[in-house]
């Protein structure tokens, strides 16, 4: 990419980064001009690029207010480094939005308009187009400047003061009859001035608006090719009591045409919370940048069939992601397939929760064929520790590490693909009819064929690990965590730690409770021993308590309160053992 295409390839660019709790977001509106937009003010500047992934721009227009922004070779990330290096931080390619030529004039109709225009501001401040090659910019004391102009492309002009070229001002039309104002004052560290302006002679300012709402209003439009589309996503249900289960649930997009010529718009159709409805927007800006540009006049929304249970979290952002791409490509998607993961606007499949509750939900669902991120690829070896080849033989479990990952499995027609998953399907067959034949020599061989041509096939390296005796000796630190809630989750049930006397808890439950937490203490991570040993002491308690038909001991209920005790320091520890916790968090 050469130096000017890399300018044409950047305009329209929309950058993203975090600092704590502070976002900020970079528009490159113009070839030399880039707004910012932070929680509470906009600004705006001059831009130059320097050479191939490279602008700078100043701040304030100070001397040692120079930024640089490099862009890395990916075109995905890149990085900025503020007020002559001495601040610096990471930012992501988020959309592409090119506002202004929907409908903006030509730079024929703009020099025919200009003529005689002018457009007044606060402050007593106005600006004048007397020729296509100046403007005059009336300050609020009377005086006057003359300003070169220039017309960057349709519904652009910009125009700066020549003792200082980084005193820039950019105007956008939107469309012949309308134009946003934007400039920043490069004396002053003063929020972005922004006027909405009926562009006619001796026209003023009818309203006001922002540059940068984030929104695809005016972005390209973008076709939509099929005005439904459902794909089933893997959910945790919430069961109460502190119980949940894997779930599978069709989530459906549905297009309606609408009149006005707006951004078409997308949303649940049924309360959900805040981290769906934030995932849902790194979709939305994922498919901005993959479509280059986004529908108009449609009103989509999405629904899940169970309109009832609570929704919440990022792990259906793939669904709504593979919903979007059926839509606007025209694609059915496969009725047997199913999906779990949270995405970024860059298309990387992102962790979730709850694997293998969602697994056994996929079964249970009669899926065939389940996504999941590959960053969960450990949740899914724990499955196989505990529950065995079982669950890996009624589904084929795949791990996707980019939305594309996720296309190719979702829209039927990869022929090699499928021939390996018919392959795999009989050699599931032959296991279930015989489990034995998992380690016989031709179906190990087999394994390790397929292995090769399809290495996202979770199910098929799982049964060789088992064939090969490969699989680890322990569940991750998150599996033995979750194995140790699992297993005690009946037994809290309507009760708590510091459990009563007089508690109507179940002492079967509590026994079995103690049973599996046993039977499963050689399969945990070996720093979740002391919180499994001190379970069984409190459920020995509990099963002492409850078994009492007379006055209770003294000596019973100090032992009670000291298993409650024992438990609540093993977890503080485990809290604080920062290996684990950082072990926790791959």
């Amino acid at each position: 990419m050469t130096k000017e295409e890399f300018d044409q390839w950047l305009v329209g660019t929309e950058w993203e980064h975090t600092e704590g709790s502070f976002t900020s977001w970079y528009w490159h509106a113009a070839p030399a001009f880039i707004t910012w937009r932070g929680d509470d003010k906009h600004l705006g500047f001059a831009a130059r690029t320097i050479d191939k992934g490279k602008v700078m721009w100043k701040f304030r227009a100070e001397e040692n207010g120079t930024n640089i922004f490099t862009v890395e070779p990916s075109l995905a990330g890149g990085g900025y480094v503020w007020q002559s290096g001495t601040k610096q931080c990471r930012t992501r390619l988020i959309a592409r939005r090119m506002p202004f030529t929907m409908g903006a004039p030509t730079v024929e109709q703009m020099r025919a308009s200009l003529a005689d225009t002018r457009i007044d501001m606060r402050g007593g401040v106005s600006i004048t187009f007397p020729q296509s090659g100046t403007v005059l910019w009336r300050h609020a004391d009377g005086k006057t400047s003359e300003l070169p102009l220039s017309i960057p492309g349709p519904g652009l002009l910009q125009f700066h003061w020549p003792k200082n070229p980084w005193d820039t001002v950019l105007v956008c039309w939107r469309n012949p009859s309308l134009c946003r104002l934007y400039w920043i004052w490069g004396a002053q560290d003063k929020p972005l001035e922004t006027v909405i302006a009926s562009v006619t002679p001796g026209g003023t300012p009818d309203n006001a608006g922002g540059l940068f709402d984030m929104g695809l209003d005016d972005t390209r439009a973008v076709t939509v090719k099929s005005q439904t589309a459902a794909v089933n996503a893997l959910v945790v249900i919430d069961l109460g009591g502190g119980r949940t289960a894997g779930a599978l649930s069709k989530l459906s997009l549905t297009s309606l045409a609408l009149t006005s010529d707006d951004a078409a718009t997308i949303a649940f159709n049924q309360p959900v919370g805040d981290d769906m409805k934030k995932a849902l927007r790194e979709v939305t800006r994922f498919h901005a940048i993959r479509q280059q540009g986004w529908p108009r006049r449609q009103k989509m929304e999405l629904s899940f069939a169970d309109k009832y249970s609570p929704k919440d979290g990022p792990s259906a952002a793939v669904a709504c992601g593979l919903l979007l791409e059926s839509v606007l490509r025209g694609v059915p998607l496969r009725p047997e397939f199913a999906v779990t993961g949270d995405m970024n606007a860059d298309g990387s499949v992102q962790p979730i929760g709850g694997v293998a509750a969602k697994l056994r939900g996929a079964t249970k669902g009669g899926c065939t064929v389940a996504a999941i991120p590959e960053k969960n690829l450990a949740a899914a070896t724990d499955l196989a520790l505990t529950d065995g080849a079982a669950p890996f033989l009624g589904i084929q479990v795949f791990s996707i590490a980019h939305f594309d990952d996720a296309v190719k499995l979702a829209v039927s027609g990869n022929a090699p693909l499928q021939a390996a998953m018919d392959s795999f399907a009989a050699i599931a067959a032959k296991i279930k009819a015989n489990p034995a034949a998992l380690r016989q020599p031709d179906t190990v061989s087999a394994l390790r064929n397929l292995a090769k041509e399809t290495p996202g096939h979770v199910s098929i390296r799982l049964l060789l690990a088992m064939a090969e005796d490969r699989l680890p000796a322990a569940l991750s630190p998150a599996g033995s965590l979750t194995a140790i809630e699992l297993a005690i989750t009946d037994a809290l049930e309507g009760t708590s730690q510091e459990l009563l006397a007089k508690s109507n808890l179940d002492r079967g439950k509590v026994a079995a409770a103690r049973g599996r937490l046993q039977q499963l203490r050689s399969k945990l991570d070996k720093r979740t021993h002391a919180l499994a040993d001190a379970w069984v002491t409190w459920c020995q308690t509990v099963e002492r308590l409850t078994g009492l038909t007379g006055k209770v001991e003294d000596r019973l209920i100090k032992e009670h309160k000291a298993a409650v005790i024992r438990l609540q320091a093993e977890e503080q520890k485990l809290r604080a053992n920062a290996d684990f916790r950082e072990d926790l968090e791959r």
